[in-house]
């Protein structure tokens, strides 16, 4: 089974084939869809507000859009 890091960050911007995500701080780990939004609704519930982007870059197929991820 392989778990799928989740992130918090202050922005993203995919182009060029670059997923570039700044500020990124690693919040928890998930092993589908499912477990993706169980952790935003944790989010919500500890801070009573969602942060700026969560992003789970490797949880889709995101091939056809960036190969590379650049962490800022």
């Amino acid at each position: 089974m392989s778990l799928y890091s989740v992130y918090v960050c202050e922005d993203f911007e995919v182009g060029n084939g670059i997923l570039t995500i700044w500020e990124a701080k690693e919040v928890a780990k998930v092993k589908d869809l499912d477990g993706f939004n169980r952790v935003n609704e944790i989010l919500i519930s500890e801070s009573g507000v969602l942060p700026n982007s969560i992003i789970c870059p490797d949880l889709f197929d995101n091939s056809e859009f960036f190969d590379i991820i650049l962490f800022e």
